[in-house]
């Protein structure tokens, strides 16, 4: 009798909760004055709209139009059944708005902070803000189908110390304009990202996301934890396209890597030359997927241990795969003493497997060329790199690998003879055959070029790998595998 007791009492709580919840409107021609913001009497200001997002369920209706100069700022909660959520009318698109055009001096303000829990956000454009697009540093918080762009710093970022946040379906377009046409570079500063999970954020799926054309990295995790990105396409952005660092147990799976050679990003650097070049600024076609830690071999942060890439196409990047060692220094770190050396990094408990890596690229014939496949020496431990698909056309090169035991090279496929450090057992060297078919320029590529046709060598010959059940568009793999990411299916 007690647990049916305790149980109607849960049961009448969750009933009187939900009647508690409320829906608000907020239009750019409403009035704050309004004792109601029903959606014949809506709020004008974002600030007097969020105000009243107090009791789990409830949800705010922004109808179409420009917010300029207004913010949205919620550190409320909700629940795992009943979130509070913010959601563009339906049929209209709210553009939230800041002063990243007209303020010269860019103090830095957030237009949408997501700081308490189970909040879903969706529907918003958000643009010209002078700090990151929109931050979210709660927990079990959703972002998505979200246009972010023209911001400052990041489009979008998940930080602080929450868990299970999810960023899916937003388009992030042309955000670090701190970097745009590469100033912060060119005078030796930093810069950030499109889209990202960085500085100790748990758990975060960053998904079904387009990044592209971003003044710095497109989309990456770093100095994070179990960070789970997959099913984006990232194509175009100025330094890296997609980005992993003092994250372990991240997994970076079935994500369209590329680059075209006309975007909008390459044409803005290639009239910016001569100043890059006097500046020894290089970063004028970004690389695909690069892993390293930044900070772990100091203390500052985890290092990326057991972190898996698989099913992932890259093509026409300036290095498809580069693992960098920064251990020993770079433009933005200088190397360490071995009085500070807290933990030795590298590829440590890794697994690279099932991608396809298709043709380095560097429109640039007076630099040196980056080969298709990078690892450079690190402190490696126990790392597996199988079943991938290697092809690099004439006059570029195949693979830059240090020679390590503790690198694993098994099963895979290249489209020429490759250096004995990668060489392995059941390797295949030959032409994949790869469909190649569709449109190939930006926004426009899809996986389906990369397919393998009937009687390719990569059919059948790929060892099975007990992380891996699938492949890039999530069809089981069968008993003897493709090489790959695609599965080959008679």
């Amino acid at each position: 009798m007690k647990t049916i007791a305790i149980f109607l009492g849960q049961f009448v709580l969750a009933a009187q909760l939900a009647s508690q919840a409320a829906d608000y409107y907020v239009s750019p021609t409403g009035d704050d004055a309004s004792l109601s913001g029903a959606i014949e009497h809506p709020f004008k200001s974002l600030k007097k709209g969020v105000a009243q997002l107090k009791a789990p369920g409830d949800r705010l209706y922004l109808r179409g139009g420009v917010y300029r100069n207004q913010a949205i700022a919620v550190a409320v909660s909700g629940t795992a059944t009943q979130p509070i959520k913010i959601l563009a009318y339906p049929n209209e698109v709210p553009v939230i708005e800041g002063e990243n055009r007209t303020q010269t001096a860019k103090v830095p303000h957030n237009l949408v902070v997501l700081g308490g829990n189970h909040i879903f956000l969706s529907g918003l454009e958000v643009r010209y803000s002078t700090g990151p697009g929109i931050s979210v540093t709660g927990s079990y918080d959703c972002v998505s189908n979200v246009f972010s762009h023209h911001n400052y710093n990041e489009g979008i970022k998940v930080s602080g110390k929450g868990y299970s946040n999810i960023v899916e379906y937003c388009d992030v377009w042309w955000n670090v304009c701190e970097n745009e046409n590469a100033r912060n570079a060119m005078v030796g500063k930093n810069w950030g990202t499109g889209l990202c999970a960085a500085r100790a954020p748990h758990g975060t799926i960053l998904r079904h996301n387009k990044v592209h054309d971003n003044w710095g990295e497109g989309l990456d995790t770093y100095e994070a934890y179990d960070t789970l990105i997959e099913d984006n396409v990232v194509y175009d952005n100025w330094s890296v396209n997609l980005y992993t660092s003092d994250t372990p147990n991240s997994v970076v799976r079935r994500n369209l890597v590329y680059n075209t050679p006309n975007s909008p990003v390459a044409r803005a650097v290639n009239a910016h030359l001569p100043e890059l070049q006097a500046a020894k600024v290089n970063n004028r076609i970004a690389r695909g997927i690069v892993f390293c830690d930044e900070v772990a071999a100091r203390g500052r942060s985890a290092w990326s241990t057991n972190v898996q890439i698989y099913n992932n196409i890259v093509i026409g990047c300036r290095g498809n795969f580069k693992y960098v060692n920064l251990d020993l220094g770079g433009r933005f770190s200088k190397p360490l003493q071995q009085s500070e050396l807290v933990h030795p990094t590298g590829l440590q408990g890794c697994l690279i497997a099932y991608n396809t890596f298709v043709n380095s690229w560097d429109p640039d014939p007076a630099r040196p060329t980056v080969a298709n496949f990078n690892i450079g020496k690190g402190a490696h431990q126990n790392t597996r790199i199988e079943n991938n698909l290697f092809v690099q056309e004439p006059g570029g090169r195949l693979d830059d690998v240090v020679a390590d035991p503790e690198l694993h090279f098994s099963h895979n496929l290249w489209s020429e003879k490759p250096s004995p450090q990668v060489a392995g057992p059941g390797d295949i060297i030959g032409n994949p055959r790869l469909a190649k078919t569709g449109a190939t320029g930006a926004g426009q590529l899809t996986p389906d070029y990369f397919k393998v046709t009937a009687g390719s060598p990569a059919i059948g010959c790929a060892k099975t790998i007990a992380e891996v059940k699938d492949d890039l568009f999530e069809k089981a793999r069968g008993s003897h595998p493709t090489i790959g990411a695609y599965e080959f299916k008679p």
